[in-house]
């Protein structure tokens, strides 16, 4: 590294002539333009060589100019066929980039020029220092493992970059590491050499956590264990045949520990670490297409409450068999809103043991809100504002880098998409907060109950959505509230939905800030307006949908007639009427 007159450190002209060099062995193929989104890159093998060098190199620059604190990088195509792969970048705090910086990754990686990139970002950027320090991870794809090579082949052209390399791991837990990680290394203040967080530590968390908040709750409420009837011991889980096949372990062993007296018993398909059968017939998008997952009747067909865990493990999604024919009508899906309902419910349960004066002080210090996206069912909605009004609901733009932003205005915020990600985000004043509650305290109940709160929080991975926590979360709200999975799907109708993605030749579909109308082409809003007309209490949502010539639908409507409405909208489209 060497200082520059302007006073920032960039790189050196052998490090530029070395990453020239790979940049030129990995060089895409095309004139492919790249985009990021929520964080995310994707693309097909002709693209990711050259994306993922590049995207190493930006992450180190990033790292630089937040004084050298870990960032993290994941390798993985998520819950997508074997043959597609991407990359997700998170920040030093395990959250989504800015909009800013997915816009540094976006010029560089689309540019003709590295080295100007380079240079160019740095007189942005400016860092202080030259260290940087980068997680690494990939899921269990095998062109994963060759794109973490080139990766690392990128940031071993940069002198002073510590990296370590988790091998195949959720990305949950990639993400909490690099959030403790950046802790840890605050706290040591190491100035050129990091000592990496072990990957055990995210499961030692998670059970520590699941074991403490139950032994505790045991110890409050007693007398209020017995005649347990509703809550089902016994759950199928799809594995999706991807990373999440290879920690089953880990996962079987946080219900099979004495000290927690946790009941449920785990019957597992599709945990086969097979990229060939990745996705296949399995997984979140085949419970919301409401279909069931293969080898579900043939392994486990008694049972009825089920959950499917993203290959990645970085959602949960459940539904109910209810037996019959192997087809949708069959299946019910408990979609991300019905969870928000259900961890609302257990915060309410807690609050209400507070006594009457903590509890009036509780809602005067601590703001919380429920987020979520522009697909969450009407129904949700009605029942949020007629049921939930201790909480803000707050509808954001799609995306948990939206959801993560707008949380930031809550010290609790419930945060749960339709697709299974989600979690509770907490404020850093929070535990201050707590702290004060604590001062106010009437009964040695009170004191209980404070602890108690704190223990349950504690169960959420309130760094990002991540499948096992939930998993946790909701099997423990079940039993402790005696509701079976009947019970969490009847909370309310939904109103019939659709969501498809329609092809279509136009490719440059913008909407407008808060994703709520599209702006261009101009005369699609148009188009969608005229149709919502014709039909009850009908709510059409288009976006974009990140993927090349494609719209995201989401078709709502009192009355059953939501194909009809796709069908109309779907042939305007093809018509090229916009």
């Amino acid at each position: 590294m060497e200082a520059n007159k302007e006073e920032y450190f960039k790189l050196s002209e052998k490090e530029l002539d070395s990453i020239n060099e790979l940049d030129k062995a990995f060089a895409k193929k095309g004139n492919y333009e790249c985009r990021i989104k929520f964080s995310n890159f994707f693309g097909d093998e002709k693209q990711l060589n050259n994306l993922v060098f590049r995207a190493g190199i930006i992450t180190a620059i990033l790292s630089m100019s937040k004084n050298g604190l870990p960032m993290g990088i994941m390798i993985s195509g998520g819950d997508n066929s074997n043959s597609f792969n991407g990359i997700k970048i998170s920040s030093e705090k395990g959250e989504m980039l800015s909009n800013e910086e997915e816009k540094y990754f976006e010029d560089a990686i689309n540019s003709n020029i590295l080295k100007e990139s380079i240079n160019s970002l740095f007189a942005k950027l400016k860092p202080k220092q030259g260290k940087c320090i980068i997680v690494i991870g990939r899921d269990s794809r095998e062109n994963s493992k060759k794109l973490s090579e080139i990766l690392i082949k990128g940031l071993k052209c940069i002198d002073n970059c510590s990296f370590n390399f988790y091998d195949i791991i959720p990305s949950p837990s990639l993400y909490f590491l690099t959030y403790v990680n950046q802790v840890t290394f605050q706290k040591i203040g190491l100035k050129y050499k990091m000592v990496f967080v072990p990957k055990e530590n995210y499961w030692a968390y998670l059970n520590n956590s699941f074991n403490k908040f139950h032994s505790y709750y045991n110890i409050v409420f007693k007398n209020m264990q017995e005649n347990k009837i509703n809550y089902e011991n016994e759950m199928c889980i799809d594995f999706s045949n991807g990373v999440a096949s290879l920690y089953k372990n880990q996962i079987m062993s946080i219900f099979n520990n004495k000290e927690n007296n946790f009941p449920l018993k785990l019957l597992l398909i599709n945990d086969n670490n097979n990229e060939n059968e990745l996705n296949i017939n399995c997984g979140i998008n085949t419970i919301l297409e409401k279909k069931l997952p293969k080898n579900k009747r043939e392994k486990c067909a008694s049972i009825n409450k089920c959950a499917t865990l993203s290959s990645d493990l970085d959602s949960i999604i459940y539904y109910i068999d209810e037996g019959g024919s192997n087809d949708k009508n069959g299946i019910k899906v408990i979609k991300g809103e019905k969870i928000i309902v259900l961890y609302a419910k257990m915060l309410d349960f807690l609050i209400n043991n507070f006594s009457k004066n903590l509890k009036n002080k509780y809602y005067e210090m601590i703001k919380m809100g429920i987020i979520t996206s522009k697909y969450s069912n009407g129904a949700f909605i009605s029942y949020c504002e007629n049921n939930l009004k201790n909480y803000k609901l707050s509808i954001t733009k799609t995306g948990i880098s939206n959801i993560q932003k707008e949380s930031k205005q809550f010290d609790i915020s419930i945060c749960y998409e339709y697709n299974g990600q989600g979690t509770i985000y907490i404020s850093q004043d929070l535990s201050t907060k707590f702290g004060k509650l604590s001062s106010l305290i009437e009964t040695s109940k009170d004191s209980q109950i404070i602890e108690l709160f704190q223990l349950f929080i504690a169960l959420f991975n309130s760094i990002t959505s991540d499948g096992i926590s939930n998993l946790l979360v909701i099997e423990s709200i079940m039993k402790i509230m005696n509701l079976s999975i009947k019970d969490v799907y009847n909370f309310y109708n939904e109103m019939p939905y659709k969501i498809i993605d329609i092809k279509t030749k136009y490719n440059k579909f913008i909407s407008n800030e808060d994703d709520s109308k599209i702006v261009e082409p101009e005369n699609l809003q148009k188009i969608i307006d005229e149709i919502s007309i014709k039909y009850t209490k009908c709510k059409i949502y288009v976006r974009p949908a990140g993927i090349e010539h494609c719209l995201r639908v989401y078709v709502e409507s009192e009355m059953d007639d939501k194909c009809e409405i796709i069908e109309e909208l779907s042939k305007c489209l093809k018509e090229e009427k916009i």
